[in-house]
This record gives structure tokens, C-alpha cells and sequence, in this order.
């Protein structure tokens, strides 16, 4: 194609620029040069109570076995908590969740987190604590008295996650309650 005297190329030659200079552009629009993270929180308290005896069995020793009914009694057999979060990075970019805890009935934070949460890109990092009855006192203790007196009425309470840059993510989370007395 030759328009005054500057040989333009041809329509090919035009189409491969455009779509050159397209795909650098989003290319460079579409980077993800910071992490991407999703919060989701579980938080389960589970209640046992003993089952009532109907008969005993004996073995052949003329040891009495028990025989549970269906039916439970007000005698707790046991009961636990677990506190599962996961933090999950969508983006390839990895991530720094700097400290997490609970914020109180007047909105004050407390800190739960030990140490920084360091999130991969595409990574999920699953952090689990666990308590029962029959638990010595330990560093998680803290964590679920810290969340017993945030809880409100309706058993709710709101954790906070802060990012390295310093975002706060926070999440409104209902304590699941389970138990084998009601069925």
C-alpha cells in the first residue's frame, strides 16, 4: 500500500500490530502484584451427655458390660470446641496476614495471633484450635476465653484479619452449637 510516497504495509502487517500492542496492554492491566485473600471462619461447640444404661451384658469372665439406650441423660459426657480459619490467596502474588484476633463488645481489637501468617500465591493455609474438657491449660486458652467474652447474646462475634499493607478484613461469625441431647 503506498499512500504519498510512505509505504504503509499491508492489512496483515496492521492487524498483527494492533493485536500486539492489545495483548501488552492487557498484559500490563491485568497484573496482580498483590495478593488476593478470602477469609472463611468455623467455629463449633460441641456437647455430649451419657447415654442411660438399659441392661448389662456379661462377658464370659462375669464381667458386667453396659447396654446404652437412645436416650440421654443431664450427665455431661464431654464436650469441645474447634476454631478452624482459612485463608485463602487467589492471586499468584503471595501474601502477609501481619496479626488476626477478636474485637470486643466495645470495639476495642484483641490480638489472638502469635506470629505473621505468610499466604502463597494460589495457596490456602488452614490454621485449627481445639479444645475439650479434658484439656490442660495451654496457649489456646487465650484465644477461646478471649472469644467466649466477645461472644454477644445471640452468639456472635466479629474477628479482624490485618494484612501487612494494613487492611482489615472482618468477619461476623455465629457460634455453631451441636449436641446429641436434642435428637
Amino acid at each position: 500500500m503506498l499512500l504519498t510516497g510512505i509505504e504503509w504495509g499491508n492489512v496483515a502487517d496492521w492487524f498483527a500490530a494492533f493485536g500486539t500492542v492489545g495483548a501488552v496492554f492487557v498484559a500490563v492491566k491485568s497484573r496482580t502484584d498483590k495478593a488476593k485473600i478470602n477469609i472463611t471462619i468455623n467455629y463449633i461447640e460441641k456437647v455430649y451427655f451419657e447415654h442411660e444404661i438399659e441392661s448389662f451384658k456379661y462377658d464370659m469372665d462375669g464381667v458386667p458390660e453396659p447396654i446404652y439406650s437412645e436416650k440421654v441423660t443431664d450427665d455431661l459426657g464431654d464436650w469441645y470446641k474447634t476454631l478452624t480459619i482459612y485463608v485463602v490467596n487467589n492471586r499468584q502474588s503471595g501474601g502477609v496476614i501481619s496479626e488476626w484476633g477478636i474485637v470486643d463488645g466495645d470495639g476495642k481489637k484483641i490480638k489472638l495471633s502469635f506470629k505473621p501468617l505468610f499466604i502463597k500465591g494460589f495457596d490456602v493455609v488452614r490454621i485449627e484450635k481445639n479444645k475439650d474438657m479434658m484439656d490442660v491449660p495451654s496457649n489456646d486458652d487465650y484465644i477461646f476465653e478471649n472469644i467466649d467474652q466477645a461472644k454477644t447474646i445471640n452468639g456472635f462475634f466479629k474477628f479482624y484479619f490485618k494484612d501487612i499493607r494494613g487492611k482489615v478484613i472482618y468477619r461476623k461469625i455465629k457460634m455453631e452449637e451441636v449436641s446429641n441431647k436434642n435428637n
